[in-house]
């Protein structure tokens, strides 16, 4: 009977654990169900402070956000080929990773409301 209940607790405690660790997780933002929802006030508070603000010609805001830091991705830089030592002909440049920093670009129209978002690699 003490091997269920262990067994059982066991069980419970796993599953809780299960439901604590799902539950702080939180989906990303659907970007596109914000616009004309979403202020600029709102996206400080979600967000913090923008790395870069402009003060467009119309009124509105654009600001730039870093959302994450040196992703890597592939580059293919081309296969062009080449003459090297010994007269064989090999690939100059090959496929390399390069990393980038991902931005978060909101444009928000004079009103403050959100009126475009883009996610953007540099």
């Amino acid at each position: 009977m003490k091997a269920i209940l262990v067994k059982f607790g066991a069980a419970v405690v796993f599953a809780m654990l299960g439901f604590l660790l799902a539950g702080c997780s939180t989906p990303p933002a659907n970007w596109e169900n914000r616009i004309g929802n979403f202020t600029y006030a709102q996206a400080e508070t979600e967000l913090g402070k923008p790395a870069k603000t402009t003060t467009l010609d119309n009124g509105g805001i654009f600001a730039e956000w870093v959302t994450a830091r040196n992703v890597k991705s592939d580059a293919n830089t081309g296969l062009d080929t080449g003459m090297r030592a010994g007269g064989i002909e090999q690939p100059l440049n090959q496929s390399m990773q390069i990393t980038k920093t991902e931005y978060l670009d909101l444009t928000f129209a004079p009103n403050g409301k959100l009126a475009k978002w883009e996610k953007v690699y540099r």
